[in-house]
């Protein structure tokens, strides 16, 4: 049974996160952990009324899964945001963390919250990013942006593996080459792997040399239709060019379609 935690604040994000995964899910057995972690208080009183509140606002968020398929339990957490979800992570041997964030139209705000970033860079998990403007659909294309340089197993890619075989997906990968040279070696292994990835999954291969990183995958994504986008959470520099800040224009694949980001397996 796959195990999906899924941090909640209580927002509109949190739900919005919840309803994707539940339906994102539908058909395969899950056990879902929300998860709330609140900050330490030296007030007991204020500790016993924040738990009470938080327990009633939980039970709320559970009636939601009503999937035959989903079992869900929950978890009342008090500590460091990072720390804590580290801690489920290994206790709980979660497969995948699903986390909502804003996906806000203002442009001086970051697409991705400071705790969506941390738990992509810092928790050694896959993790689905469901920005608040994502509307659950059929996966039918997915967009996989890799510099194929990164080391790529069955056991890291699974998490989007599963989704591309429950969907009958296609798997749109879109690499880099610098200077019209050649592919590496290593660039070939790995082409050759993700080409071969599973014999249930149409794999299509797609070009760029311009260094714009996220104008690439914008101009392709506005010109072919996309449910979802994954990525290895390694690619640090890309990572770091997708969350910074932009506009609405430029960044709106961002803040309107998920995001899935593997970690290599250890």
């Amino acid at each position: 049974m796959q195990k999906i935690l899924i941090p909640t604040d209580f927002s509109e994000n949190a739900a919005r996160a919840i309803a994707y995964a539940s339906a994102l899910f539908a058909d395969r057995r899950c056990l879902f952990i929300l998860v709330h972690i609140q900050k330490p208080t030296e007030n007991e009183v204020d500790y016993a009324s924040k738990v009470e509140n938080v327990s009633q606002q939980i039970e709320k968020c559970k009636k939601v899964f009503t999937n035959p398929n989903h079992q869900v339990d929950s978890l009342l957490s008090t500590g460091r945001f990072i720390e804590s979800i580290r801690k489920i992570v290994e206790a709980q041997e979660i497969d995948l963390i699903v986390m909502g964030t804003k996906g806000t139209n203002n442009s001086t705000k970051m697409p991705i919250g400071t705790n969506t970033r941390n738990i992509i860079t810092k928790v050694q998990c896959p993790v689905l990013v469901v920005p608040n403007k994502s509307k659950y659909g059929p996966i039918k294309e997915v967009v996989f942006p890799t510099d194929l340089y990164l080391r790529y197993s069955s056991k890291t890619m699974e998490p989007l593996t599963s989704i591309l075989v429950d969907n009958k997906s296609i798997l749109n990968i879109i690499y880099r080459k610098t200077n019209k040279a050649e592919l590496t070696k290593t660039q070939l292994i790995s082409k050759e792997y993700l080409n071969n990835i599973h014999n249930e999954i149409t794999v299509k291969f797609h070009e760029i040399t311009s260094a714009n990183l996220r104008g690439e995958l914008k101009k392709y994504i506005d010109k072919n239709d996309t449910q979802l986008i994954a990525m290895s959470a390694k690619s640090l520099n890309f990572i770091q060019v997708l969350i910074s800040k932009g506009s609405p224009e430029t960044d709106s694949f961002i803040r309107n379609t998920p995001f899935l980001f593997l970690h290599e397996s250890i």
